[in-house]
Parts: C-alpha cells; sequence; structure tokens
C-alpha cells in the first residue's frame, strides 16, 4: 500500500516539498511514496512542478504533474469553470483510484490557490483521506519561496523547500468523513436502519459502483462503435461532452490517454488503452471493447454517463 500525497501547486514549490519534509518528521513518521501534483499551465508554475520534482526525486519519491486542460487564460488560478471542472474530475479520479488500490491519500492545501485547497478538503471529505494538512513557515521563507525569488544556490533553498522545525508549523485539519458525519441526528438513524439509502447517498456524492456499472453491461450488448454513437449523443452540448469524446477517443486507439490515467494508476498492469487497443483488434471482442468504454467513461465522466446510458436505453440500475 502507498502512501499518497495529494496537491495543488502554485508558484511556491516549498509548499508541497515542505509538507513531505514534515511528514518524514512527524511521530510517527510518514513516509510519502507518490506526489501528485494539479498544475495550471503558467510557465512560473510549470517551473514550481519541475522544482518539486527535482527536489522529491532525490528522496525517492515520485512526482506526478497534472496539467489542467481548461482554462482559456494561462493563470496560477482558475479563469473559467472549465478548469474547475476539470480540477475537480482530476482530483476526485486519483482519490477513487486510490481507493479501489488500497493507498493513503494526504491531502496538503498549502499548495496552489486557496480555492483548490478547498475542492481538494471537499473530495477528502466524500472519499475519505489519511489526513489534510497545512503548512505554516516563518514571513521570510514565504517570501523567498516564490519560484521569482527562490535562491540559485541549492545550499540557500534547502532551508526554505524544507524548512526547518523552528521555522514552520505542520497543521492537521479535522478530517470528518461524510459517513461520520451521518451518524450525528436524525439522518444517521435512518441511514442506519436503511443500508441501501446508504449506499443511494454514497453513489450520489461519489461514483457509480462498479457492481452497477456490471449490472448495466451485462444488459447492453452493443458494439463498441453503438455504444459510443449513443454517448456522443447523449451528452452532446453537455458540459462533460469533452470529456465524453476523449474517453471514446482513447478507447478506440486514437489518441494517447491523458497523463493522469497513465501515471497515477501505476497499479493498473497492463495499462487500460493497452487492453482495449488488444480487443479491437479482433472484430468478435467489440462487445468486450464497449464493456471497457463504460468502465473508462465511468473514470472520466462520473456518474452522470452511465446514468444518462441507462436513462436512454430504459434500462433500471439493480
Amino acid at each position: 500500500m502507498a502512501n499518497i500525497l495529494l496537491s495543488g501547486i502554485g508558484r511556491s514549490p516549498g509548499a508541497v516539498t515542505g509538507i513531505c519534509h514534515a511528514l518524514s518528521e512527524e511521530e510517527p513518521p510518514v513516509k510519502i511514496d507518490h506526489v501528485v501534483l494539479i498544475s495550471t499551465t503558467l510557465p512560473q508554475v510549470r517551473e514550481a512542478g519541475e522544482i518539486v520534482r527535482q527536489v522529491l526525486s532525490e528522496d525517492g519519491i515520485q512526482v506526478h504533474i497534472f496539467r489542467l486542460r481548461g482554462g482559456e487564460v494561462p493563470s496560477h488560478d482558475f479563469t473559467d469553470r472549465w478548469a474547475v471542472l476539470d480540477f475537480i474530475h482530476q482530483v476526485n479520479a486519483v482519490m477513487e483510484h486510490a481507493r479501489r488500490a488500497g493507498d493513503s491519500v494526504y491531502i496538503g492545501i498549502s499548495g496552489g490557490r486557496s480555492s483548490m485547497g478547498a475542492l481538494l478538503t471537499l473530495s477528502a471529505y466524500i472519499y475519505g483521506a489519511a489526513g489534510i494538512y497545512h503548512l505554516w513557515v516563518d514571513e521570510e521563507i514565504e517570501w523567498k519561496g516564490d519560484v521569482t525569488r527562490l535562491p540559485s544556490l541549492s545550499s540557500e533553498r534547502l532551508p526554505i523547500l524544507k524548512p526547518p522545525a523552528d521555522r514552520r508549523k505542520l497543521v492537521a485539519i479535522p478530517l470528518a468523513p461524510f459517513d461520520q458525519v451521518w451518524d450525528r441526528g436524525r439522518l444517521g438513524q435512518i441511514l442506519a436502519e436503511r443500508p441501501q439509502a446508504r449506499e443511494a447517498l454514497l453513489r450520489a456524492v461519489t461514483d457509480v459502483e462498479l457492481q452497477q456499472l456490471e449490472t448495466l453491461k451485462q444488459q447492453r450488448e452493443a458494439s463498441f462503435e453503438e455504444v459510443a454513437q449513443r454517448l456522443r449523443e447523449i451528452f452532446e452540448g453537455t458540459e462533460i461532452e469533452h470529456w465524453v469524446e476523449l474517453s471514446i477517443k482513447v478507447s478506440g486507439g486514437e489518441e494517447e490517454p491523458v497523463r493522469w490515467e497513465v501515471e497515477a494508476v501505476p497499479y493498473l498492469k497492463p495499462p487500460l488503452r493497452e487492453q482495449i487497443r488488444r480487443e479491437l483488434q479482433d472484430l468478435e471482442t467489440y462487445k468486450r471493447a464497449a464493456d471497457r468504454l463504460l468502465t473508462f467513461v465511468e473514470n472520466i465522466a462520473q456518474p452522470l454517463v452511465v446514468a444518462g446510458l441507462a436513462a436512454m436505453l430504459g434500462l433500471t440500475l439493480q
């Protein structure tokens, strides 16, 4: 089981490297294996991400940087709703993959903008997390930590990127996952007495469970082209149309998968796209290819895809 630090990234690389360093000095220490960064395309933010990669690789930590696809104006912040939706989707995808793999996710909310930290915290409440952390540093470190002011000498950078204990504080943010909140008051009693209602609410705020998806796939026999065409029809003109089309192209081998699908999920072996490509080489396996597409779309486009497809086909999810 791996320990993953999930964080936004702005122009201060120390907001990420500092949390890793502080966690390693906790009692008991937490050894981070992977760092997943959600980054905008601003050049200074890219530079900060690469500094994080360089510093943490020396400690044997793998760093995965995922760029936001939305955002019309290069910035270190959200500039439109598409960038926000992309951020939410990528965070939830990483959280869901980690949950299925049994990995522990630690959330860092110091990197990037405060709005990113808020969305990361919400995702932690929904999916659960090993911890949520904010890193406080003194004013000098905070000021010098911006990539535009970061010292060039490595000896001067070290106290900024890995602040000593007397110049920083690791603040643990209280975490109350939804399942714990439900146990308070009448709602908790109702959900405790009605497991099906509890499961339904979980699906509503997270994702469609695999068992539901399997039920849908068993009821629907279709070729890859038929499923792809139906998905295009259902989601044409909607806010997730782009993601559905990307899913179809990746599944059909027309386009490389987005980086997070390859880098953040090393436990998907062999890669999903390779399975799909092998299946598409044989016409007799089109039905299985369609199943793979549905699974991939579930990961990309959230439960709206499965629910919308079921509604269009008149199916009832058990």
